[in-house]
């Protein structure tokens, strides 16, 4: 049994922080800067990287437009710098 449990806690985990990088692109493409601040802080306190999120901000450039990303860029470096990560 001891085997099985990393396996499904490392799949639990995966598992959201994919959901929390779908709610941040959500978030991005709606123009939702106050619910991405929350979804931000909530990603990192998950265990998503700031690289991670950084990359989700990349990826939403292409889907969100460059605009939208730019503004989310800005709103991220703003959540790192008030949670010192």
């Amino acid at each position: 049994m001891n085997q099985i449990d990393p396996a499904l806690s490392s799949r639990c985990i995966h598992i959201e922080m994919a959901r929390n990088n779908r709610k941040i692109r959500f978030r991005i493409g709606l123009n939702r800067a106050e619910e991405l601040r929350l979804h931000l802080r909530a990603a990192a306190n998950n265990g998503v990287t700031r690289k991670e999120i950084q990359e989700v901000l990349l990826q939403a450039a292409i889907y969100c437009g460059v605009p939208a990303a730019n503004s989310a860029f800005h709103i991220a470096e703003e959540v790192f710098a008030e949670s010192g990560k």
